[in-house]
């Protein structure tokens, strides 16, 4: 599924499904989408994607693998940037379904592969799971990032260190952050030494809750002191100006650019 987000060239969502579980999830625009998807299944019974949302629709953690969509990276010939279950958190579906995605991905070496969970232990125990199998932690190294998403220093606190420890089990994993809906400021400097990548983005939608524009200009500041790449996706619906604003504003925009380089972990 082609997208506007920018830090990836498509969206593949081979299990679907969540649970809120903190501050970030309070307008999630995924759950939105499913009650949408999930609406067509009256006129569309036949479909097996709508069946899924359909069931998931009450977002109470139950999650569904879309057996129609597992195949899709393997016949997308030419590289491709995929942000893998945007539509849910991977993490959060059992471990014989997380199996099913990351033996696609380990099938699939052309492509890179974007990991966003807000489940890092889940994470973490799942890759723990195969610590006598380190030919299938190694396959997967090569083509994907793993990142936890945070949107308070409170959520940064209680998961960042989670993530961490995965290059404790593997120093080959890249890690990194996504800093969105960023609805509170945030000290990512004691991480910054263990992380590959930063993604930062105030939050959308009707009732987006106000993003402080410093709070975007520290991260990124945080970011250029450690040579952290940086990706800024957006100031969000309802940004607060301040001065920072126009002094950071060509040049966090420019990061919003994808290429080699600082905005993109090698």
């Amino acid at each position: 599924m082609s997208n506007k987000i920018g830090w990836c060239d498509t969206t593949w969502n081979p299990i679907v499904g969540c649970q809120k579980i903190s501050d970030g999830c309070l307008n999630c625009w995924a759950h939105k989408m499913a009650q949408r998807q999930a609406g067509q299944y009256a006129k569309h019974p036949e479909n097996g994607t709508y069946e899924a949302y359909f069931d998931v629709k009450q977002w109470n953690g139950t999650t569904r693998l879309i057996e129609s969509a597992l195949d899709k990276p393997l016949h997308w010939k030419k590289p491709r940037r995929i942000a893998v279950c945007l539509m849910g958190d991977l993490f959060a579906a059992d471990f014989t379904d997380i199996d099913e995605v990351i033996t696609r991905i380990n099938g699939s070496p052309q492509h890179k592969f974007i990991f966003c969970t807000k489940r890092p232990l889940a994470m973490l125990e799942y890759w723990q799971s195969f610590i006598n199998n380190k030919n299938k932690i190694a396959l997967a190294l090569n083509n994907s990032i793993f990142l936890v998403s945070v949107e308070n220093q409170a959520a940064a606190d209680e998961r960042i260190p989670e993530l961490i420890k995965l290059k404790l089990l593997d120093p080959r994993f890249r890690i990194g952050v996504s800093a969105e809906p960023f609805v509170g400021n945030i000290d990512l400097t004691p991480y910054l030494k263990d992380l590959d990548w930063v993604i930062a983005g105030g939050e959308t939608g009707q009732k987006a809750r106000i993003c402080d524009v410093r709070w975007i200009c520290n991260i990124y500041d945080q970011c250029l002191i450690k040579n952290v790449p940086f990706w800024f996706k957006q100031w969000g619906k309802n940004s607060l100006p301040s001065y920072y604003f126009y002094i950071y504003l060509e040049t966090i925009e420019h990061c919003r650019q994808f290429e080699r380089g600082y905005n993109e972990p090698a």
